[in-house]
């Protein structure tokens, strides 16, 4: 009896400490639930997809992303979905400085046999031969499912300053895998980056309501603007010319106590090229403002017949400054023309010039108001319409690189683009 009542005893004992250790493992189990659900293993998948880009004219190259998709929905069996789209940076395949520029991108994605486009706007540092971030992109997807299969269609981008951009076409890695879809609210980014592009639709109106105020309030903006003599070496000849050139500089902040953004726009350059041109053009203007130095850069395509004069593209660049009144110098000029099989480039000085000071004002100028130094100086040359001009010759005219070696052939290197003073210091339209 007494064993039995002791094996009795110590059964409930077990029994006891069985229910204990139960509980403890039932607590412990929804302790690590939040956890998990924290560490943001839901909602997510990612992959590495290799890209074949095209962009435009220039070569096209490979882009190998690690795509990353976030999909989340607010309540369960809500069938609206905020989707996030990111991608790792772009390969240093610019070959000039650009400086700071805008840019847009644009992630289309199959998800479960439903097409999602999702698209992204800010900005991003353009420096040669370095890669470059893109932006996240939001979109929407609708649904009921609690996950999808997630692929990847075609990635585009563009600089909208520059006229460049490219699509990108995967060659493999499309697939990412499954998708869950999470139950809970969007990410803080989700919020910011939703409210990027909307901001561009809705608050357009309203800020230039803004700047105009600003403007009746504060010193009316206006550029510094001023004659500069420089003197060129066209490589890799060693030609020397003159370029006596019209510069305007103006400036403005997005908002206040930012950086100043500069636009200069110069006259075109002298007609020296005995030869058509059809290629692309980089440029870069060097000054200070307001005694720090700056570099404004540009780019554009240049179509142009023999003895031409060259449109300058618009330059831009930007300098950390809380003054509304900067004085503008400039000392020296550059550019660059890359055709079929020939590179020409001029470095260009010159003895350090004043434009004068300018005004910052609160908006970008107008693109009209920016032709204004070259219709001035240049009244008989038509104005550039992006590399649209006429051409000599038909469509099966001869292609200009064997333009160019016909040149050299019949006119020897040293005199191919030996150039007159056609045009005399100090005198500009």
């Amino acid at each position: 009896m007494r064993l039995r009542s002791l094996t009795h005893s110590v059964a409930a004992i077990c029994a006891a400490g069985g229910l204990a250790l139960g509980w403890v493992a039932m607590a412990g189990t929804a302790d690590a639930a939040p956890d998990r659900r924290a560490g943001d293993v839901l909602g997510k998948v990612t992959g590495s997809t290799t890209f074949n880009c095209t962009a435009g004219q220039f070569p096209s190259f490979e882009y190998v992303a690690d795509v990353t998709v976030t999909a989340f929905r607010e309540t369960d069996g809500d069938t609206a979905v905020a989707l996030v789209g990111e991608l790792s940076d772009m390969p240093g395949v610019i070959p000039v400085s650009l400086g700071k520029a805008a840019i847009t991108d644009e992630l289309a994605l199959d998800l479960g046999g439903t097409a999602a486009t999702l698209t992204g706007d800010g900005n991003t540092t353009l420096t040669a031969g370095t890669p470059f971030s893109v932006p996240k992109t939001f979109g929407e997807l609708t649904t009921a499912a609690t996950s999808v299969s997630a692929a990847v269609t075609t990635f585009k981008y563009a600089l909208p300053s520059f006229n460049m951009g490219g699509t990108c076409t995967p060659t493999s890695g499309a697939a990412l895998g499954t998708l869950t879809i999470e139950t809970g609210p969007a990410p803080t980014p989700t919020a910011t980056a939703t409210v990027s592009p909307t901001a561009t639709a809705t608050t357009s109106p309203s800020a230039t309501a803004t700047a105009t105020e600003s403007e009746t309030s504060g010193p009316e903006a206006s550029p510094a603007k001023g004659d500069v003599d420089f003197d060129c070496v066209l490589e890799p000849l060693g030609s020397e010319f003159e370029y006596p050139a019209t510069i305007s500089v103006s400036g403005y902040r997005e908002e206040e106590g930012g950086d100043v953004n500069l636009q200069a726009k110069m006259t075109d350059i002298p007609g020296i090229s005995p030869v058509a041109i059809d290629g692309d053009m980089t440029v870069e203007l060097v000054g200070t403002v307001g005694g720090e130095d700056v570099t404004m850069k540009g780019s554009s395509k240049v179509v142009e017949d023999p003895k031409a004069t060259v449109p300058v593209p618009t330059l831009k660049g930007t300098v950390a400054t809380d003054e509304d009144e900067l004085e503008v110098t400039i000392t020296s000029f550059y550019f660059k023309i890359v055709t079929t099989g020939l590179t020409v480039e001029a470095p260009c000085e010159a003895d350090e010039t004043s434009l004068g000071k300018m005004v910052v004002g609160t908006e970008a100028p107008e693109e009209e108001e920016s032709e204004d130094p070259t219709s001035s100086s240049s009244p008989t040359t038509p104005p550039s319409t992006g590399g649209s001009l006429p051409q000599t010759g038909g469509g099966d005219a001869m292609p200009v690189i064997v333009l160019w070696a016909g040149a050299f052939t019949l006119l020897g290197v040293a005199g191919l683009l030996a150039v007159p003073q056609v045009v005399s210091r100090g005198k500009h339209g």
